[in-house]
């Protein structure tokens, strides 16, 4: 763009004068007996160095501080997860304790019918095994043609199934299986000694009926011995009265014969040995 001057533009240029000072050739006397001041530098334009010196040392320190930061994050997430992982390796330790106590106390009080404690596990953050949950298999079948056994079967059954101090719902279970088991037999042995004491008092009966019979049959035997002993005895008498008659005969016969003197009474025995 063309700018157009004009002519007596250069005559116009007023003279240079500094700030506070004449212009050159009109100073008077005590202008120029005052000495000449530098020009202060304007605060803000003194001050903006340093400021930008500041900028730069505060990004510095917020770049540290932000570092810093990172690294005290950093350093409170490991502490927390260090602090979760041994909270875990508590928890992990007391349940394994817990398990194991609570499965022994089955399998000492089971005794022969319990077998030995199988556990499930789980690896902690430390790389250790902790049991977490275990079973004791046991038996709980009858004793055969034996309700006395099997009464005490599940006794011991009822009491290895609520051994542990906090017995689980399974535990609970397995002693009223137990218990159940128990009444059955209870049930059962109370019949098998009522079909003892029938047979016991049916025994007693065939034996009272027996003696009975061997006493009708002594008494039998008795009476018949009596009664023979009345016949033979009846008997007896009639032979000696058969006896008697035919010596009384003999002696009549002898008296009319003269053998015999008729002062022997009737009825005396003779003496016929010469």
């Amino acid at each position: 763009m063309n700018v157009n001057l004009p002519a007596n533009f250069g005559s116009a240029v007023a003279t240079f004068s500094p700030l506070g000072r004449e212009a050159v050739g009109e100073e008077n006397v005590e202008s120029k007996s005052t000495s000449f001041k530098s020009v202060e530098e304007p605060a803000k334009t003194a001050a903006s160095q340093p400021h930008l010196g500041s900028d730069r040392a505060n990004d510095l320190s917020t770049t540290v501080s932000e570092q810093d930061q990172h690294a005290n994050q950093q350093k409170d997430a490991v502490e927390r997860q260090q602090q979760q992982d041994q909270q875990l390796i508590q928890r992990l330790a007391s349940r394994d304790r817990e398990v194991r106590a609570h499965e022994r106390a089955h399998a000492s009080v089971g005794g022969q019918f319990a077998g030995t404690p199988s556990y499930e596990f789980q690896r902690g953050p430390d790389g250790v095994s902790y049991a977490v949950g275990g079973e004791v298999s046991i038996s709980t079948g009858g004793v055969p043609n034996d309700p006395e056994a099997t009464i005490a079967k599940a006794q011991q059954i009822q009491r290895a199934a609520l051994a542990p101090a906090d017995p689980s719902s399974q535990d609970r279970a397995v002693a009223a299986g137990a218990a159940s088991l128990e009444l059955q037999a209870l049930a059962e042995l109370a019949q098998q000694r009522r079909d003892e004491v029938l047979s016991s008092k049916a025994e007693e009966a065939e034996q009272r009926a027996a003696r009975e019979a061997d006493n009708e049959q002594v008494e039998k035997d008795q009476s018949e011995a009596e009664a023979q002993s009345a016949i033979s005895a009846e008997e007896a008498s009639q032979q000696r009265s058969d006896a008697s008659d035919t010596q009384v005969n003999l002696l009549r016969r002898l008296q009319d014969i003269g053998a015999v003197p008729i002062d022997n009474a009737p009825g005396e025995l003779l003496d016929l040995s010469a």
